[in-house]
């Protein structure tokens, strides 16, 4: 049968762990939500929930496991299906559900997007802006189609598909001291003040391995878990970040911050991602945008 509401009900609740955390997500009722698993509870003629008091998270039966697997494979044949469509329509119309790291949202998105929608015009995309972690967990489940990650891990069952290298390099504003300098070393940062990510962000653990092979302490003035916030914080003359270039284009395209390139042979390689599940078919749509990255990606970010 097709993908009904009842099942999108049940892996709604499966994904939020009870009847009325899905409710809140779905705008429905919890009585309505939990009436429509019932009624696929008795259309398979098995309890596919452990129901239990209190705030324990619902469990699957056995019944449960296998019927998440039959609906998601399911799906993934109606979605092979919908491509194909696509595929044979010329692409005039499609769908890309698309995770993002909050680093490349502002700056990388518009413009990568607003370039496919010339060429196609009523594909529509769905956009999550998360970490690379959730990121990897939902193309696993496939509900996004393909990731862009700053630097990610490598991971099970997640697939690079293309890679832009970055340069690294210090975001100063242009009365720096720093600010006329061609490049700048690692020893030459351990008097100046920094603003850095926090501990939520994979590059603040980056950042914090190359000063410890410089065996530099930096001078931390300024840190949050948002890169709009750190590229504000410079403007405002807190210190200098450790960003790419890419990351403050805007910025440094109008003059308000300088970027300098950090020559030092200790500074690992950092990269942008487009990642897919390992053996996923993917929508047209997707597909179509996967292979643009391939071919844009050394190009992404026009200086």
């Amino acid at each position: 049968m097709l993908y009904s509401t009842a099942q999108r009900y049940f892996l709604e609740t499966i994904q939020a762990g009870s009847f009325r955390a899905a409710a809140e997500r779905l705008h429905v009722a919890p009585s309505a939500l939990s009436r429509q698993v019932h009624l696929l509870e008795e259309e398979i003629g098995a309890p596919l929930l452990e129901r239990t008091r209190g705030r324990t998270p619902l469990r699957l039966t056995a019944a449960g496991e296998i019927l998440v697997r039959a609906i998601r494979a399911g799906n993934l044949e109606i979605e092979r299906g919908q491509s194909e469509i696509e595929a044979l329509r010329g692409l005039r119309r499609g769908r890309v559900r698309l995770g993002i790291s909050e680093t490349l949202a502002r700056d990388l998105l518009p413009a990568l997007l607003g370039e496919f929608r010339r060429k196609h015009a009523r594909v529509v995309f769905e956009v999550t802006v998360t970490g690379a972690a959730a990121m990897n967990r939902l193309l696993r489940d496939d509900e996004i189609d393909l990731a862009i990650a700053y630097n990610p891990v490598p991971a099970r069952e997640i697939q690079w598909v293309a890679a832009h290298k970055l340069e690294a390099g210090l975001i100063v504003r242009p009365d720096h001291p720093l600010a006329k300098r061609a490049a700048v070393k690692l020893r030459e940062l351990s008097e100046i003040d920094f603003v850095l990510p926090d501990h939520t962000l994979a590059l603040r653990a980056l950042l914090e391995d190359m000063f410890a092979r410089g065996k530099l302490k930096p001078q931390c003035v300024f840190s949050s878990n948002s890169f709009e916030m750190l590229r504000n914080a410079v403007l405002a003359g807190f210190g200098a970040a450790l960003q790419h270039r890419d990351f403050a284009r805007a910025e440094i395209n109008s003059g308000a911050l300088v970027f300098i390139p950090l020559r030092d042979p200790r500074i690992g390689a950092q990269r942008v991602v487009c990642a897919v599940r390992e053996g996923r078919h993917l929508p047209a749509a997707a597909a179509v945008l996967v292979e643009m990255l391939r071919l844009r990606f050394a190009g992404l970010f026009p200086r």
